[in-house]
This record gives structure tokens, C-alpha cells and sequence, in this order.
């Protein structure tokens, strides 16, 4: 039997609670969905934090800066809050239980919805991850340096190429077992999402050449995590998260591995078990190394 899944969003529901997008309407269908699963769920919301003396985490910024391509997002605490509500959540879970947080604007990214064969298909992704905290790859072409202000990778970054270099991740959901190694990451990520000049949109320094927008809270997360796979700490694996999903949709994984100098993308099926994936992996390592000394040999 698998462990208990809890679902967790953040609505933010615009004046005069807050001034963000009202997301009543996606909360309304996310809930309609839930209602017909056993998973356990919980929508956060400005008004809830500060109502309960979390205030801080969702205080308004004036100036979104370089966070230009998420409107209203400086007038919600940038995201500070993401690591904040995870935490909150977990409290009220027994340890091995699954948390999912999932973002709720399903009106305008429809697979956020989907909650089809939900158990399974979070169970193969944690086995696939192998490891209590999971965050996707946004894609392999995107790197850190491409939406993280350089102050946060130049002052949390323990190698700044590395980390400049870390593929780019992305907070749209999370999904973590309940456990020491959870909860540290995300004591973690929540100290640093309430530093000022980490978490709003100001530029401070020199940016990379080739920084596009800032992604804040998903940012933090990210410097973090190439700390923890540089570092091997908490024995996360070296080719950590090693997962994306195509279209943003959790039933079309793309496992991401590196095999010597060769990366290979392949979609997955979450109905697909995970030896088969392996012996493919495997298979495709041995093929590798052959013609590699095949051709060797041949000179």
C-alpha cells in the first residue's frame, strides 16, 4: 500500500484580501476534482498567512523588477511563501506521507487538473527521483544562470560555474516525503526566500550575459539544490532531478540522464516499470562504451 498523499495549492483571491489574480474560480474546479479522490487537500492563501501571523511571507513589494514575466507576483511576497505553507502542511502529517504542491491556475494551465491515476503516477516519480525531495528540470536547455540574479548564485552558490551552469528547475509542483531530509531543505529555502535582496526583483551587481528574467523562489530552490548534488549532501544522486515533464504534465515524464558525453531524453509511461527502465539504461551505457571502442580500436 502506498503512503498517504496530501495536495496542497495557493489561491490567492484578489481585493480586497489581496492584490493578486483572484484564483476563486481554479480553486472552485481544483476542489470539484478533489472531492472525487481520497487525497487530502488544502488551499493556502494570503489572507490565511496573515490571519495566522504570517504576514511577512506575502507582504506586497512595490517594484517587480526583474520579475517581469509574472504579473502581480511582487504584490504576493514574491513566493516567499512556497516553502512556508509546505512546512505548515507537513506538521500535520505522519512521517513517510507524501506532500504535493501543485501551483492553482488551472484556467490557464489545464493539466494542473489532472488528477488521473494520482497515487501511481506520484509513486513512480519518487522512485524514478530516487529521493524524499523532487523538483523538475524545466528544461535541458535552460540553466540557472538564465533566471537567477547573479547576487544569489555569487553569494549562496558554493561553485558559481557549477551552479550558473545547473540545469533550470521549476516550482510549479513539488513533491516531498515527509521526513528529516524534507524538512531541512525546506527550512532551508524558507530562510533565504525572506532575505530582501534574494527574494525581490531588484538587480544588485552585474547580471550573467545571459540572464532573461528572474524566477525567485524557484530560483533560491534551485542555487540550493546544486549545492546539495556538487556537495552530495544528503546523498541526493549526482544526476539529480534527472526528470521533466513535457508540457508541464505529470504523466508525460522525460527521464534525463547523462551517459558519458552522450544525454539521452526518453518519455516514459508511469504505468511502465521502473526495472524496464533500467535495464534500458543500462543497455544503452554498454552500447555506448562499445562503439566508443570499437572506433578506438579501429584507429
Amino acid at each position: 500500500m502506498s503512503n498517504k498523499i496530501h495536495y496542497i495549492s495557493f489561491c490567492s483571491e484578489g481585493e480586497p484580501y489581496d492584490k493578486g489574480i483572484n484564483l476563486s474560480n481554479s480553486k472552485q474546479i481544483l476542489i470539484d476534482k478533489l472531492e472525487n479522490t481520497d487525497i487530502e487537500y488544502f488551499f493556502y492563501s494570503p489572507r490565511f498567512l496573515k490571519e495566522n501571523r504570517y504576514g511577512e511571507y506575502v507582504k506586497e513589494h512595490a517594484n517587480p523588477g526583474l520579475v517581469s514575466m509574472n504579473p502581480h507576483m511582487n504584490l504576493v511576497g514574491f513566493c516567499a511563501w512556497k516553502p512556508l505553507i509546505m512546512l505548515l502542511q507537513l506538521e500535520k502529517m505522519n512521517d513517510g506521507d507524501i506532500l504535493v504542491y501543485r501551483d492553482c491556475n488551472c484556467e490557464k494551465y489545464g493539466q494542473l487538473k489532472d488528477f488521473d491515476d494520482f497515487h501511481n503516477t506520484v509513486d513512480s516519480i519518487m522512485k524514478i527521483v530516487n529521493f524524499d525531495f523532487f523538483i523538475p528540470i524545466e528544461s535541458p536547455d535552460l540553466k540557472l544562470g538564465n533566471h537567477v540574479k547573479s547576487n544569489v548564485i555569487r553569494e549562496l552558490a558554493i561553485d558559481v560555474e557549477f551552479t550558473r551552469n545547473f540545469p533550470l528547475l521549476i516550482a510549479n509542483i513539488l513533491i516531498c516525503k515527509k521526513s528529516a531530509v524534507t524538512l531541512q531543505i525546506l527550512e532551508e529555502w524558507k530562510t533565504y526566500c525572506m532575505k530582501d535582496e534574494y527574494i525581490n526583483g531588484e538587480q544588485y551587481g552585474e547580471l550573467f550575459p545571459e540572464f532573461r528574467w528572474y524566477t525567485p523562489e524557484q530560483g533560491i530552490l534551485g542555487v540550493l539544490i546544486s549545492n546539495y548534488v556538487y556537495e552530495g549532501r544528503f546523498n541526493i544522486p549526482k544526476n539529480y532531478p534527472n526528470l521533466m515533464f513535457s508540457n508541464r504534465d505529470i504523466h508525460n515524464g522525460i527521464i534525463i540522464d547523462t551517459i558519458e558525453s552522450f544525454t539521452t531524453n526518453y518519455m516514459i509511461d508511469h504505468n511502465i516499470p521502473i526495472g524496464i527502465i533500467f535495464v534500458f539504461s543500462l543497455c544503452a551505457y554498454f552500447y555506448f562504451r562499445y562503439i566508443s571502442k570499437y572506433k578506438h580500436t579501429k584507429k
